[in-house]
């Protein structure tokens, strides 16, 4: 380890690694879901929907506030250039 970095810095590391793999995790369960509807496997697609269900209900309080502030600082440079060019921009 590090010497420069503290346990807790560490274990922050840790957190958001474990973050990133669950986001790729409900992607795929999302990738799955409309593969398995376009074969008409509806039963296969719930499977998957309730994989993704539990894996979203699982984001710890932390990896929450850090997305809410991302997309609200998105939101809020949208929002400026909207209003400089005097209308909206959407991504």
């Amino acid at each position: 380890m590090n010497p420069a970095l503290s346990d807790d810095m560490v274990a922050g590391m840790d957190d958001m690694s474990e973050d990133h793999l669950r986001e790729q995790h409900i992607a795929e369960c999302g990738r799955q879901i409309n593969a398995a509807y376009a074969k008409g496997n509806h039963k296969a697609a719930r499977q998957w929907l309730d994989m993704q269900t539990q894996a979203v209900k699982a984001r710890s309080p932390q990896q929450v506030a850090r997305m809410e502030r991302e997309y609200f600082s998105e939101e809020g440079e949208r929002a400026r250039l909207a209003g400089r060019t005097g209308g909206a921009s959407h991504a």
